[in-house]
């Protein structure tokens, strides 16, 4: 199973693409994704654009919603967390996820898209 833990604000935007693709929840439970959402610390209808409100709330509110993920997820084998992946600009992650026994892996978004991108060029 791998649980991505995400905002609430993004988590709504997950959840309309996926009823717009017919898919939904319980669709990508059975293919053992799990999606947790956790506030991000601006109030409702926040600026979510503004990257130095986003880096304080991710830093206060969210590490503390992911430490209670976390305690929720011990409690059951089938969903345990053993790893925390993460955009590297989420670096106070990291820490928070070696304290708590997650080994800890990190990408680079853009790197990741430049990927995507290359990978998707006709070959022909």
């Amino acid at each position: 199973m791998v649980t991505f833990v995400i905002t609430d604000f993004n988590h709504d935007r997950v959840v309309v693409a996926a009823l717009h693709n017919k898919g939904g929840d319980e669709e990508e439970e059975l293919r053992g994704i799990r999606r947790v959402s956790v506030p991000d610390g601006l109030e409702p209808g926040g600026d979510q654009n503004n990257l130095a409100l986003l880096v304080e709330g991710f830093t206060t509110t969210m590490a503390k919603h992911f430490g209670e993920v976390r305690r929720e997820n011990l409690e059951s084998e089938e969903k345990k967390m053993t790893w925390l992946v993460a955009d590297e600009g989420m670096g106070w992650s990291f820490a928070l996820a070696k304290r708590m026994g997650l080994r800890v892996a990190a990408f680079n978004s853009p790197i990741a898209a430049s990927l995507g991108a290359i990978m998707s060029i006709p070959k022909d």
